[in-house]
């Protein structure tokens, strides 16, 4: 499902199975409201390889259909991962 752009391992719940989808194709899901700040990801260098919700990226906070403020936790990964 890449079509040559970078991928990222999604789960629309925890409990789901994970499935391998492009970026460009989560930007829509989000954008779409359809992937929530809930919504699961892992990659290496976005997530450092651990599971993360979507709200913990300013990927998602960037391409999100409406503000969604993140808590304190999430707030100092933003600002870790983005450095």
């Amino acid at each position: 499902m890449s079509d040559g752009f970078p991928t990222v391992e999604f789960r629309l719940r925890p409990d789901d199975s994970s499935r391998e989808i492009d970026l460009v194709f989560l930007e829509r899901l989000i954008r779409s409201g359809k992937a929530g700040p809930d919504a699961l990801v892992r990659d290496p260098i976005m997530t450092h390889g651990e599971w993360r919700t979507l709200d913990n990226l300013r990927f998602f906070h960037k391409n999100a259909p409406a503000p969604t403020p993140a808590d304190g936790a999430a707030r100092a990964l933003l600002l870790y991962w983005s450095a």
